[in-house]
Order: structure tokens, then sequence, then C-alpha cells
């Protein structure tokens, strides 16, 4: 079963607040999700919440949500070792689709 803990393993708490704010903004689309024996794979983009740019995100999660490979087009993934807020966003991303989030932690309906 996925566990959000497993997921955020490597992540600090800045990073995942990072992250659960780009998801609560609506900067996340999953773009597809596929699944095969006990991994699940995921490919989204994050919208930059700072600029025009659109990173593309892949995660591959074993069944007990531990991140068994994460890339991100983003410049700081490659400093930061397989972490970066807008993976911490995709991962929000998919617990809401899997209905693991808290209600105080979906996104917000946009406005409009």
């Amino acid at each position: 079963m996925f566990q959000e803990a497993n997921a955020f393993r490597k992540f600090n708490s800045k990073l995942k607040s990072k992250g659960r704010k780009m998801y609560s903004n609506g900067l996340v689309t999953i773009v597809k999700t596929d699944s095969i024996d006990h991994l699940t794979s995921v490919d989204a983009t994050v919208k930059s919440s700072s600029s025009d740019k659109e990173y593309k995100v892949y995660i591959c999660f074993d069944e007990d949500g531990n991140v068994v490979q994460a890339k991100c087009t983003c410049p700081s993934f490659d400093i930061r070792n397989e972490t970066c807020s807008h993976i911490a966003a995709v991962i929000y991303a998919y617990m809401d689709k899997l209905g693991l989030l808290k209600k105080a932690e979906k996104k917000e309906p946009k406005k409009g």
C-alpha cells in the first residue's frame, strides 16, 4: 500500500512545502500513469510559479510508495540528487489521484 512517508523519504521539509504549494496552486498536470507488475510510473508537467517555464517530471514508485526512480528537467534536479520541489508537487498530485490527501491538503479550485 502506498505510504506518504516512503514517497517523501529523500525530501526535506522545505522541498515538501514548496511542492505542496505548487500542487495546491494547480501547477501540476499528470499526463499519464502506467502500472506494470509492482511498479507505477507517473509522467507529469509542472509549471514554474516564477516564470513561463514548464518542467517535465517522471517518477516510478513501487507498491509501497518508495521512489524507485525520479527525473525532472529543472536545473535544481541535478544538484539535489533526485529531489526537487517539482517532484514533490507531482507526488502530492498522485496522492490526490489515489484519494490519499486530507481535505486541507487538496488543491484549491481556481476562481474566475
